[in-house]
């Protein structure tokens, strides 16, 4: 009956709507015919052509598979093209940063040399990673500086505590500490201590008899500090006690130790500077110094002041 009703269509077709039927047979159930007039003024031909829904099912699971295949294949190289961007711009660089900075404690660790960790990578990825690498070769470069600095503070430190120590040492075997210093002397009893203020003081003390009858004592202030100032003490007590001993008087034995340069070479240096200017003469005086030290290293300041004067109609 479905198909006594689509043929009516056709053959009583206008010319102006779409030439379709669609319905339900036994065979092959639901089915769409269309047809294509063929032009003759003789008689009325058709030309059909029938598609069933289990062909439009199939063409479309079909498409769809088809669809499904692609769209998982774009995937998959997209995800490939974006794996090796991101291997490339992140992931290799930050594994590259990584194991210099394993390398760098390594090395630390081993005591090695090598340095520019960080530097030698060459990142230019022009993003935040290229940062980092320069942050990093900026830390190591920063430490590496650090380290060579404490280093040579260290050793400066530990060649001070040495000669500290020494000078310590030196000091305390100078100084008098067996009390009672007399035994055999009833008539007399003496005690002295030193309390320095840092590791090596500067003051040193001495007793001892010039002779039978006259004790002598000396407390005096060291200028300067460390082994240098313990070995200028040496010789001054050592000096003190042979002046004193020689029969010297207090102040004849102090002048002579007050300064090792001296008054009277100090007039004979500025003697012979007296056509000098003022500039020059305490020039000429250091030579005078520095030629009487030769290469013992200076334990007290050096000051100097000249004054010319010229009168009051000097023009």
């Amino acid at each position: 009956m479905a198909e006594t009703d689509i043929l009516k269509k056709f053959i009583n077709w206008d010319g102006t709507s779409r030439l379709y039927g669609i319905s339900k047979t036994q065979k092959y159930g639901w089915i769409c015919t269309s047809g294509v007039p063929v032009n003759d003024s003789r008689y009325k031909a058709f030309i059909f052509t029938d598609v069933t829904l289990g062909n439009v099912i199939d063409k479309l699971n079909n498409f769809v598979l088809q669809y499904f295949i692609s769209t998982l294949i774009i995937i998959f190289v997209f995800c490939s093209l974006m794996t090796r961007y991101i291997n490339k711009k992140v992931t290799n660089p930050v594994k590259a940063i990584a194991d210099a900075a394993e390398e760098y404690v390594r090395d630390k660790y081993n005591g090695a040399n090598k340095s520019r960790h960080f530097e030698e990578l060459g990142i230019h990825s022009g993003d935040e990673i290229e940062e980092l690498a320069g942050v990093m070769a900026d830390m190591e470069a920063g430490l590496s500086e650090y380290e060579d600095n404490l280093t040579k503070i260290t050793a400066e430190k530990e060649r001070i505590s040495t000669e500290l120590d020494l000078a310590n040492r030196i000091q305390s075997s100078m100084l008098p500490n067996i009390f009672p210093a007399f035994p055999e002397r009833k008539e007399i009893d003496i005690y002295a201590s030193m309390t320095p203020a840092k590791e090596v003081g500067g003051d040193f003390y001495d007793f001892f008899f010039v002779n039978e009858d006259h004790p002598g004592m000396v407390i005096a202030d060291v200028s300067g500090k460390g082994i240098p100032a313990a070995m200028f003490m040496m010789m001054a007590k050592s000096m003190i006690r042979t002046n004193a001993s020689s029969g010297y008087n207090p102040a004849k034995v102090l002048s002579s130790e007050d300064d090792m340069f001296g008054m009277e070479r100090t007039l004979q240096a500025v003697n012979k500077a007296m056509d000098k200017t003022p500039k020059e003469i305490p020039e000429v005086v250091s030579c005078d110094v520095a030629e009487f030290v030769k290469d013992a290293e200076q334990f007290d300041d050096l000051t100097m002041l000249c004054i010319e004067y010229k009168g009051k109609n000097a023009s």
